[in-house]
């Protein structure tokens, strides 16, 4: 029943969702260029949802601020900043890329609906509203730690690259040597490949093989041969015989 339900339900949104393509294609179609409005059409109902749940959290969060301090609510308020915090943990790392060095930095990358200032997140409303135990929010705040990135670490690991590559191109002694490595690496490959991978029996296993057919071919055409000439001596013997008898009538 629960699944006949969601494919009705889905049916019935992507219904919509032509209805609603459709409408913004010919009202585009009405009006000119430099009035055309922007669209998308990607994704489903229920990632547009998530988005606008996360798109309101972030303009009523001041308004979440303010009624902390409502004991009657904070329970709803629980419920609803735990349900947010799951969409923040999906989406920083697709929305926010950020690094905590050399300070800490985030790139916005949906502007529409998410906002990377750390003020925003969740784990420190479930600590003012006191939702969660101090253990349980440890370890969300652990998560949330583990999506930033250290920049600095990036960097060094960029810089390491850069001036491997330049050592290579600049110091002959280190093309050398570079150089020496992959030949030494490419024969090790040919030895270990041709030690290890029967090639040269299979190499005298085909020449064996066009000998024995080169050889049989041969066989034949000397038959061929022999079997002509007996042919060609028999065919000879008759027509003296017949010379001979012609002569003695």
């Amino acid at each position: 029943m629960n699944a006949y339900n969601n494919n009705g339900k889905d049916t019935i949104e992507n219904n919509i969702s032509t209805e609603l393509t459709n409408i913004i294609f010919r009202v585009n179609k009405e009006l000119k260029k430099d009035e055309n409005c922007t669209y998308y059409i990607h994704g489903t109902f229920s990632e547009w949802r998530k988005k606008t749940d996360l798109h309101d959290y972030f303009e009523n969060y001041s308004t979440f601020i303010q009624n902390i301090s409502d004991k009657a609510k904070n329970e709803t308020y629980c419920q609803y900043i735990d349900y947010i915090n799951n969409l923040y943990k999906k989406y920083m790392n697709i929305c926010c890329p950020c690094y905590s060095r050399p300070k800490y930095a985030c790139e916005e990358h949906c502007p529409k609906f998410f906002k990377c200032n750390r003020k925003f997140f969740p784990i420190y409303l479930l600590d003012k509203l006191e939702c969660k135990d101090n253990v349980s929010l440890q370890k969300e705040n652990e998560k949330f730690e583990s999506l930033i990135v250290d920049l600095d670490v990036i960097r060094k690991s960029q810089l390491v690259a850069t001036n491997f590559y330049k050592m290579l191109t600049k110091d002959y002694f280190y093309r050398f040597i570079f150089s020496t490595y992959i030949l030494l690496g490419i024969f090790l490959i040919i030895f270990l490949f041709y030690k290890f991978i029967p090639i040269g029996f299979i190499l005298n296993k085909i020449i064996s093989k066009e000998k024995q057919i080169n050889y049989h071919n041969g066989e034949g055409n000397r038959k061929e041969l022999l079997e002509y000439e007996k042919q060609y001596l028999n065919g000879n013997s008759n027509k003296n015989r017949l010379r001979i008898a012609y002569h003695s009538t």
